[in-house]
């Protein structure tokens, strides 16, 4: 579990004399006034945001690329403020890898290119840019694909420069289609274009702009920040990790995978509580199972639900089997994007109010007092488990040999009462791959 626990450290109190609290007390407030003063002088925070107020918002000829029009009237598209050029050479982010390498960057890491990244997955690499210098810059890529891709297929989503990278490569840097330059433009130019920013962060001499994506989901996933000093602009990031309209996806398999046609189920409960035997409503799995066992005994999920099992991502959906619900997460081995009905669920959320009769080895169940719990799992062959008293939380690991801090695979419990002679299992959480590990 990843909680973090909270700890404060009290002060020893002193005992001090009746004159010095009224002497420390003055001293403390003519502090503060002179920091107050010095703080609102040098720094202010300034936010100017319209998806939280009712200001009106002009219509666009294009919706889907219009960001809010701002207070002075300027208007901005994620086209253009994604937008930038290296010695003429145009990038709109996200722009393709092989974009770059055509155009003279280098990985500074080659092995990168080796580099295999699964649907949606991210990955930091450095490019080297050959000019008066060889000069470097952090750069991110992203797999748009619903298959798992090599670096080299992927596209960059974010980059930034310096004023010291354009002096030292000798490279013109331009932005927003030209309308900005590195190391020359002050903070009026951006604003008389764009307009008034989303966050504006103003100092005694740098100022800071972020103007970012217009509907709240979108705005950690697109913007731009321009860094000022001494009224030049100094420094920008550009990223804009939203898949591209215009992306085209590969053609989804439909064949039945190995993984699916070896999976068989259990004769028997059984008494070892790792081995992932369960029975859901009187019918007895294996864990991890395929989703087709679940539907297949009446479990339906959503028709709204996206039909598709990216590769070697995993996917949360709700079920559903009469007055019975449950969460689970369904997982995809494959290279390949695959039919959701061809994924192997990985992992089972049970609650109380769920109405489901989730029953592991050893008869452990919601309900089951924790009093109880402590002798069936002594009794089952006292697998490697952690009691954690002070979350009221009991974790189970099916992975013995597993030493890390965080096993992947486990039986978590969670018991509905902090009095430990009433509490009981209110909760339960499986996770397990498998030999899906290795695939």
């Amino acid at each position: 579990m990843n909680e973090n626990l909270n700890t404060t450290e009290q002060n020893n109190k002193k005992k001090i004399s009746k004159n010095k609290p009224l002497i420390i007390g003055s001293a403390i407030t003519v502090i503060l006034i002179i920091l107050i003063a010095l703080g609102w002088s040098f720094i202010r925070w300034i936010r100017y945001d319209q998806y939280h107020n009712d200001a009106p918002v002009e219509e666009s000829a294009n919706p889907q690329n219009q960001f809010a029009t701002t207070q002075t009237g300027k208007s901005y598209d994620d086209n253009s403020i994604s937008n930038f050029s290296v010695n003429g050479i145009q990038y709109t982010l996200p722009e393709k890898v092989t974009e770059f390498l055509e155009h003279g960057w280098e990985l500074d890491n080659p092995d990168d290119t080796g580099v295999i990244i699964t649907s949606n997955g991210t990955y930091s690499l450095t490019l080297n840019f050959s000019g008066a210098e060889k000069c470097s810059t952090k750069a991110y890529v992203i797999n748009h694909s619903i298959d798992s891709q090599p670096l080299s297929k992927c596209m960059i989503y974010q980059i930034s420069f310096s004023d010291e990278f354009a002096k030292n490569s000798g490279a013109e840097i331009t932005l927003c289609k030209n309308s900005f330059k590195l190391t020359e433009t002050p903070p009026e130019k951006v604003k008389s274009v764009l307009g008034k920013a989303t966050l504006a962060i103003i100092e005694d001499k740098s100022v800071k702009y972020r103007y970012e994506a217009k509907p709240i989901k979108d705005r950690e996933d697109l913007y731009t920040t321009y860094c000022f000093d001494n009224d030049v602009l100094s420094s920008v990031t550009i990223r804009n990790k939203l898949k591209p309209e215009n992306f085209v996806q590969p053609e989804v398999t439909e064949q039945t995978p190995d993984f699916i046609n070896e999976y068989q189920a259990p004769s028997s409960l059984g008494d070892d509580i790792i081995s992932g035997n369960y029975s859901l409503n009187g019918v007895l799995y294996n864990f991890p199972t395929p989703l087709k066992e679940l539907t297949a005994n009446g479990w339906t999920y959503d028709s709204e639900t996206e039909p598709i099992a990216p590769s070697r991502m995993e996917k949360s959906i709700k079920l559903k089997n009469g007055n019975s619900t449950m969460e689970i997460e369904t997982y995809n081995p494959l290279p390949t994007a695959t039919t959701l009905d061809n994924s192997i669920v990985t992992r089972i959320n049970v609650e109380d109010e769920s109405n489901c009769e989730l029953i592991l080895p050893g008869n452990i169940e919601i309900g089951l007092p924790k009093k109880d719990l402590f002798d069936v799992v002594k009794e089952h062959g006292n697998p490697a488990h952690l009691n954690n008293a002070r979350y009221r939380e009991y974790e189970i690991y099916f992975n013995i040999s597993d030493k890390s801090s965080t096993p992947k695979e486990y039986i978590f419990l969670d018991f509905g009462n902090y009095d430990d002679a009433q509490s009981y299992i209110s909760y339960i959480s499986l996770r397990r791959y498998g030999s899906l590990k290795n695939k």
